[in-house]
């Protein structure tokens, strides 16, 4: 009976152990299937950034286009519109010269021809020209300006995409006073300490398997460095130095976040 009892124990948690394994299965199950979504999302953000660029982008050249063309349309209209009053006079002129051509006072026809030989207040139109609008270079120039802006725009969500996806290793950091610099004064809540420098907040990432360590711009939300192929032996601590007052110029104190705040 004492075996039998021990024999059912020995059961017991070896089923308990198959339990535990399946719910390890389904934990991760869950937690892959949330990677999936959030990534589903941030690819999303990614491509719909890009695309308002490229929108944009054309709508910027389209625009050009069609006031470079608005232009030459006013330039011709003007034109047209001077042509056609210099017609108008010149039809006065050649109404007035067929009538003198029937004249029969000699008189008249001598003192009106003395002011028709005069040629009519018209400009040279021997070649009249409206220059079509050039666009020679405008579509390589639009090109290389979409290039640079989305340059720009991926180097921002790589960074951005690159903080959510370390925020999800986020831990929760408290200064130890028994290691802290003497000169250097710790809140209660081990969250703030005073006489560090003035420390933009920077979000820390460690992964301890694959030996990196990156540093983070929060606020810019940009990649600040990365130290690759580190070898740690024993557990890590962080260090944090404040440096000096600096006569009250460096007074304000630095504050450990839990969490690297997002949008």
């Amino acid at each position: 009976m004492a075996q039998l009892g021990k024999m059912e124990a020995e059961v017991q948690q070896m089923i308990q152990e198959r339990q535990n394994n399946i719910q390890e299965i389904k934990d991760t199950v869950k937690r892959s299937k949330t990677d999936a979504d959030r990534e589903i999302a941030n690819g999303v953000q990614v491509h719909t950034a890009l695309m308002r660029c490229i929108e944009k982008c054309q709508d910027d050249l389209n625009q050009m286009v069609k006031e470079r063309l608005k232009s030459t349309e006013k330039q011709a209209e003007d034109l047209i519109k001077e042509l056609e009053q210099e017609i108008e006079v010149l039809a006065n002129r050649s109404s007035e010269v067929k009538q003198l051509s029937h004249t029969k006072d000699h008189l008249h026809f001598l003192q009106a021809f003395r002011s028709l030989k005069d040629p009519p207040p018209t400009r040279d139109r021997t070649t009249v020209e409206v220059r079509p609008p050039s666009y020679v270079g405008t579509l390589r120039r639009s090109l290389d300006q979409l290039e640079e802006t989305l340059n720009m725009e991926l180097k921002k969500l790589r960074d951005d995409v690159e903080l959510k996806r370390v925020q999800q290793y986020e831990v929760d950091v408290t200064l130890d006073p028994d290691t802290a610099h003497p000169r250097l004064i710790l809140s209660e809540d081990g969250k703030q300490v005073h006489g560090g420098a003035e420390l933009q907040k920077v979000g820390v990432f460690v992964d301890y398997d694959e030996g990196l360590v990156s540093f983070y711009d929060v606020e810019a939300r940009v990649h600040l460095y990365s130290a690759t192929g580190c070898t740690f032996r024993e557990p890590l601590y962080p260090f944090l130095c404040p440096c000096g007052h600096d006569g009250g110029k460096n007074s304000a104190p630095l504050i450990i976040s839990p969490e690297i705040q997002t949008d």
